[in-house]
């Protein structure tokens, strides 16, 4: 039987949501058939090969696919590295395990595609002998160090999904005991989707995001697909109170893979346009805004992506806000703009620019 035709029943019987909540779960740690997967599932799926079929997605016409059906008040859209964390997760990793290679990292400048060099200095780690247990056990710790800011705005958004969906079951009441179905039908306010989009990978993020036990409040990350794989030679070994494994290393794969036409889009590297990718989403739900938050050269392409109605919040002195500046002025940027510093202060901006959107324009901090 189909899970919508069981699933008023159940709620109502058993009032399941209620007792989630009271017990702590964030509500996308526990719906996964209602919503798209969590981190966590997320990364369980990242051992997986990189669907061509989802990327692809990412680049079909626009005027292919039916409207959408699922609606959601908004879509709370955030970068990973120097976003959700204060870091560039591969090379903090780096420097943490292998520090003679973290020069590499950043030798290569936008629009270039990072994951062939990802891979090059992950199997030299491999080489080294950084176990797998090694490589996650840094990764989740890393996770500690997460801002107590982005914390608050991933358990802001959790509790906002969580009363929404409490209305919805309200509606959903009300509509047996005769209420409009017009009202029932529509989408209580509060609903939000929150995703990850990502140049990163989905093992990095995915273990970063558990070790800060932040997992479950992202519903879904966009990234490259990753999964350790058998090192060529075999063998391997942990470093210093570190278990050795099986000559494992992690692969990361393209997002938009060399078996796909090229995305064609200028302003990014050839395994991921974060334009698209946006526009994929959109294909698949009706957002009412959507609320984007990044930093670096590639992002500018998404931002570009929104539409009026939109928020984009780029971090104040990295290439995002320079480019918008540039933008703006060209009359490219449809979305209205605040900049932040602090996670403190993108937590406020993205409470407000959900609920509200912000007017065009602003500057946060008083710039």
């Amino acid at each position: 039987m189909p899970l919508d035709d069981v699933q008023p029943f159940l709620e109502t019987r058993f009032d399941m949501i209620n007792w989630f909540v009271r017990q702590g779960y964030p509500e996308a740690a526990w719906t996964p058939a209602l919503h798209p997967p969590p981190a966590a599932a997320a990364a369980a799926a990242a051992l997986l090969p990189a669907s061509a079929a989802a990327a692809a997605d990412a680049h079909q016409a626009d005027a292919s696919l039916p409207a959408p059906a699922r609606r959601r008040d908004a879509l709370l859209l955030l970068d990973f590295d120097r976003t959700v964390v204060d870091y560039d997760a591969g090379e903090r990793l780096v420097g943490e395990l292998a520090p003679e290679l973290a020069p590499q990292l950043v030798s290569l400048q936008m629009p270039a595609d990072f994951v062939p060099l990802t891979n090059d200095v992950l199997a030299e780690m491999a080489r080294r002998g950084v176990s797998r247990e090694r490589l996650l056990q840094e990764l989740r710790a890393m996770g500690d160090e997460i801002p107590a800011g982005a914390a608050r705005m991933l358990r802001w958004a959790a509790e906002r999904k969580a009363a929404a969906r409490q209305r919805r079951q309200q509606q959903r009441r009300q509509q047996r005991e005769g209420g409009s179905a017009a009202a029932a039908d529509a989408p209580p306010a509060g609903t939000l989707d929150v995703i990850v989009l990502s140049d990163c990978n989905a093992i990095f993020i995915a273990a970063v995001l558990m070790g800060a036990q932040l997992a479950g409040y992202v519903d879904d990350v966009v990234t490259n697909p990753s999964a350790f794989e058998p090192a060529a030679g075999g063998g391997g070994g942990g470093g210093a109170g570190s278990a050795p494994t099986a000559g494992e290393r992690l692969v990361v794969r393209p997002r938009h893979g060399p078996e796909l036409p090229p995305h064609g889009c200028p302003r990014c590297p050839t395994n991921l346009c974060k334009g698209a990718e946006l526009r994929a989403l959109r294909r698949r739900t009706r957002y009412g805004r959507v609320v984007f938050a990044g930093d670096g050269a590639n992002d500018l392409c998404c931002a570009l992506a929104l539409e009026r109605g939109d928020v984009v919040l780029p971090r104040r002195g990295h290439a995002l806000a320079a480019l918008l500046e540039g933008a703006r002025a060209r009359g490219e940027l449809r979305a209205a703009l605040a900049e932040w510093d602090t996670h403190d202060q993108l937590a406020e901006l993205v409470q407000r620019a959900v609920a509200d959107g912000l007017p065009p324009d602003e500057r946060a901090g008083g710039k």
